[in-house]
């Protein structure tokens, strides 16, 4: 059995309007994080993800001193995809920018810290998802009324997420079964 859910561009505005602004730690000492404002568009690139266009401010200590700048737009990549865990999957969204437009910074440097955070935002790219397979997971005891039978069980086995030209389309394929009381 495959169950298909469809995000259509209102409701992933919305549920991007939930999500932001909010602050992206890029370390464990939280000295180094990003302010991602609301979204002031979004687009859906078809086979690729969300484009987001935002602006914010950067923290990155640098020397020994702290740099804090803002950036008056940044492009976010936010790239949906389906990983294995021992539970039947994981639906990820993993970020990264495209472009850094930073308020009174020479462009060489934004393309360098453009970089560095794309790879701090990397390590941690997994941190933002649905742990699926755990939570489709149903073990459900029977009535004793329906004799022999013990447990009604759904699992999640595999899921694939697609990008259109105006939503995200997530399907899973999910197994049924039904257990028996051991025979006394």
């Amino acid at each position: 059995m495959v169950i298909t859910a469809r995000l259509e561009e209102s409701s992933v505005r919305e549920l991007l309007d939930q999500l932001l602004p909010a602050r992206v730690l890029l370390d464990e000492e939280r000295q180094r994080w990003i302010d991602i404002e609301k979204a002031r568009t979004v687009d859906f690139v078809t086979g690729e993800g969300l484009r987001v266009e935002t602006a914010g401010q950067l923290q990155w200590p640098t020397a020994g001193l702290s740099l804090g700048v803002t950036f008056t737009s940044a492009q976010l990549l936010l790239r949906p995809e389906v990983i294995e865990d021992p539970h039947g999957g994981r639906l990820v969204f993993r970020p990264s920018l495209q472009a850094l437009d930073l308020k009174n910074v020479p462009a060489f440097f934004d393309a360098r810290l453009l970089a560095m955070v794309n790879t701090r935002l990397a390590a941690q790219g997994d941190e933002l998802g649905w742990t699926f397979g755990k939570t489709l997971a149903i073990d459900l005891a029977l009535p004793p009324t329906l004799v022999p039978l013990d447990k009604f069980g759904l699992a999640a086995r595999t899921g694939v997420v697609s990008v259109e030209g105006n939503a995200i389309v997530f399907s899973v394929e999910m197994t049924l079964s039904f257990s028996r009381r051991p025979e006394e």
